[in-house]
């Protein structure tokens, strides 16, 4: 039986090979493309530490633990925890992407748009902002809400375009 790391690995190099946006497994290309989402104070994804966490032969190196995990997932915008379970779908088929690659800000947004994102979110997203608009106390939100209020204020940002 894989690890939580194991299973955090292939996840995420089905990710980069997956992607449409990139070159097949291109790993220089998957940091600098969702580096542009990561927070101001987050450093950029480093390649070299990528290649280590997933290298296409030979043994990985270095840790693959939550903190990773989670900086991953809110970059490419997945749902808390995505990274930590077999992922068996195929992402470029199940939208995985679909919200990064033509987003809209809120602005911008239909309130079609706006309802289908929300319905991609992540329960955690969806137990804050149902908190927020008084639909549910605040005693009720899942741990991990901080991660998902974070989540939710920079999917309803407006993106800085890559340059």
């Amino acid at each position: 039986m894989k690890d939580m790391a194991d299973i955090r690995r292939a996840n995420l190099r089905k990710l980069i090979d997956e992607d449409p946006r990139i070159e097949h497994g291109n790993v220089r290309q998957w940091c600098d493309l969702y580096s542009q989402y990561l927070e101001e104070d987050e450093r950029p994804f480093n390649p070299t530490h990528i290649r280590q966490l997933v290298p296409k032969s030979g043994k990985p190196v270095g840790s693959f633990g939550p903190t990773v995990a989670r900086k991953i997932e809110r970059a490419v915008g997945l749902p808390f925890g995505y990274l930590d379970h077999n992922q068996t779908a195929n992402p470029s088929d199940s939208s995985v992407f679909d919200h990064r690659s033509e987003y809209k800000s809120e602005s911008n947004a239909t309130k079609s748009e706006l309802q289908l994102r929300f319905d991609r979110s992540a329960p955690e997203i969806k137990a804050v902002v149902q908190a927020i608009l008084g639909l549910s106390p605040l005693d009720d939100l899942p741990e991990g809400a901080g991660d998902a209020i974070r989540l939710a204020i920079k999917l309803a940002s407006p993106r800085r375009q890559p340059g």
